[in-house]
């Protein structure tokens, strides 16, 4: 199995639907969500490990306060990051919904 669908909504409000490609080898896929109630608010931050043949390697999830939904969003992919560094995983693909994180990382000025 390469792909995978989900479909639902915590909230019953409505049906989303996402597709997950699985990465080419030897990649490992990492998937960044993030969350802050607020602007400020309460925010936190999560992510999913997975292999190229979809072996789950792992999670993590942090409250990181009251902040913004930026630095949340900076947040998920630092821990992220420096959990592949203690894995020693050196192919990795961070994927976000966040295109100011991706832009604040190719233009950081």
């Amino acid at each position: 199995m390469k792909n995978f669908i989900w479909s639902g909504d915590v909230n019953l409000r409505k049906t989303v639907t996402v597709a997950w490609k699985a990465p080419p080898s030897p990649w490992i896929k990492i998937n960044t969500y993030e969350a802050a109630k607020g602007n400020p608010g309460r925010a936190c931050c999560d992510g999913l490990f997975m292999s190229p043949n979809m072996q789950f390697l792992g999670a993590f999830v942090a409250n990181i306060g009251i902040n913004c939904a930026f630095m949340a969003e900076i947040m998920a992919a630092i821990i992220a990051v420096e959990k592949t560094i203690s894995e020693n995983w050196l192919w990795i693909w961070l994927e976000t919904d966040s295109k100011l994180l991706v832009h604040a990382y190719f233009d950081p000025l």
